[in-house]
């Protein structure tokens, strides 16, 4: 039991680690991509680097939903990051084949949020009631 309760603690640790660290890379990130957005919009390459800048923006959406998956322990969490990283894959992909299979990935993806929405979130409000 001794051991239970010191890894429940270790493993609390580590997630608190995982978290900030997260929040800090995000934090720093966001500020790098600012002042890129700042100096591209200044030379007017805003339209050159807009894939590189919206890839960017989405890993730190990624950051941020991670820490909130570490933090509420939600598996419905899980849908919401497939769905920003084949995003991101959306706007870098390299041929038609990879952007089929993106799309196709987030539409199964979207049914399953929304499958989960209407039928286990609401079987669960039931049950509660």
């Amino acid at each position: 039991m001794v051991i239970n309760k010191y890894t429940k603690q270790t493993f609390k640790f580590i997630e608190i680690a995982i978290v900030v660290l997260l929040i800090v890379t995000v934090l720093l990130t966001s500020k790098e991509i600012a002042v890129t957005l700042w100096h591209d919009f200044q030379n007017q390459l805003l339209i050159d680097h807009y894939k590189l800048i919206l890839s960017e923006i989405l890993l730190l959406a990624i950051g941020v939903e991670m820490a909130i998956l570490i933090i509420k322990k939600n598996a419905y969490f899980v849908i919401d990051i497939l769905i920003l990283a084949i995003a991101r894959k959306l706007i870098t992909y390299e041929n038609s084949i990879d952007l089929l299979i993106s799309i196709v990935c987030v539409i199964l993806l979207l049914a399953a949020k929304v499958y989960h929405n209407r039928y286990v979130y609401c079987k669960t409000e039931h049950e509660d009631i």
